[in-house]
């Protein structure tokens, strides 16, 4: 369930590769598959995953499970995704990210790296949607006004709109999935989840 399957793909081949050998270098590894997957647009792509891991390594690395600190605070908070997700995918993260992504997106050539950019970009999105209202929730908790409530109203309105475009129907019905992606039939948008799972 909810594998996914375009932010976090070095991660599955550097496992898969790794159960072959256990004490292979995973960066190497990780350099393999871009240099494979994404051609021309390796180095950026090299760094977008670069920085994606940055910022997921204090959860991994002190929150996460069996992480030293998962016991005494992670844990106890373990059903607040928000308090994850914005330790995580900061608004620095997204702007330096964008940049790398973006800028692979424009010299992508190759139909198979513009396909799986493409699946990057839909998860890329999300989170940063996600995040993008739960850093605007703050500030309206900080200093509640029609100045910062706006904002987040229409934040979560275009978040639901992106998604709702990329599910069947768009989004109607409690078992709706979403759709094969239109270049790259065989993968679908957060797999495993229907679209009310992903729209909390």
């Amino acid at each position: 369930m909810g594998y996914v399957r375009g932010m976090l793909v070095p991660a599955y081949y550097v496992y898969g590769r790794m159960i072959d050998d256990p004490s292979a270098d995973w960066r190497t590894i990780q350099d393999e598959f871009c240099e494979a997957a994404f051609e021309n647009d390796a180095r950026k792509m090299k760094g977008f995953f670069s920085l994606l891991h940055e910022h997921i390594a204090l959860y991994s690395d002190f929150l996460g499970v069996f992480s030293p600190a998962w016991g005494k605070y992670s844990f106890s908070r373990a059903r607040d995704s928000k308090w994850h997700v914005m330790s995580m995918y900061t608004p620095e993260y997204f702007a330096k990210a964008e940049v790398l992504l973006k800028s692979a997106e424009r010299s992508a050539r190759d139909r198979d790296v513009k396909a799986r950019l493409h699946l990057i970009r839909i998860e890329f999105n999300y989170i940063r949607g996600l995040s993008r209202i739960f850093y605007m929730e703050n500030a309206y908790t900080m200093s509640p006004s029609m100045v910062y409530l706006g904002p987040l109203v229409d934040a979560i309105d275009a978040w639901h709109r992106e998604l709702a475009v990329l599910a069947e129907n768009n989004g109607e019905g409690s078992r709706c999935q979403f759709k094969p992606l239109s270049d790259w039939p065989e993968m679908r948008p957060f797999s495993g989840h229907y679209y009310s799972h992903a729209a909390l």
